[in-house]
């Protein structure tokens, strides 16, 4: 990640956010911990996805797997 992210455990899983409001949100709000593949359209969590920078903003995209993650940036 471009900034130091927080560790936020919940339910056994670790989560990664970038402020303190993140550390309320993620054990509170479920759409905190869930994301949308760019590539499959397939709501995932982010705790299992595979994250990765997509501009020069620092905004993030979460992948299913590495092969969607393959195909995001070898468009």
């Amino acid at each position: 990640m471009g900034k130091k992210q927080l560790e936020v455990q919940h339910e056994g899983k670790t989560y990664y956010g970038c402020c303190e409001n993140c550390k309320l949100r993620i054990p509170q709000e479920e759409n905190a911990r869930m994301a949308y593949d760019p590539i499959s359209h397939q709501l995932i969590d982010k705790a299992t996805a595979i994250i990765a920078i997509s501009d020069k903003n620092d905004n993030v995209v979460y992948f299913e797997n590495k092969a969607n993650y393959e195909a995001f940036f070898n468009k």
